[in-house]
């Protein structure tokens, strides 16, 4: 197991936004940290008006999550 992740979210208007992650680290914890991320991310990304906003919201709960702090999104 790692922390890499990927994620296809279809959003309203026949558009998609694809988003790729990595979590550093390895095992059961890198692991734990990237499912948080990602369904935040997922969640984000059906509330907000955009992708922009989708990340700053991920942002802002990856700061309450414990090994989220050298994590990747694009």
């Amino acid at each position: 197991m790692c922390g890499d992740w990927y994620d296809l979210v279809e959003l309203p208007g026949d558009r998609a936004a694809v988003a790729v992650g990595d979590v550093v680290g390895k095992g059961l914890s890198a692991a734990g940290v990237m499912g948080q991320l990602r369904s935040a991310l997922s969640a984000a990304f059906r509330v907000v008006g955009g992708p922009a906003q989708a990340l700053e919201v991920l942002d802002l709960y990856a700061r309450s999550v414990e090994g989220a702090e050298n994590t990747t999104v694009r």
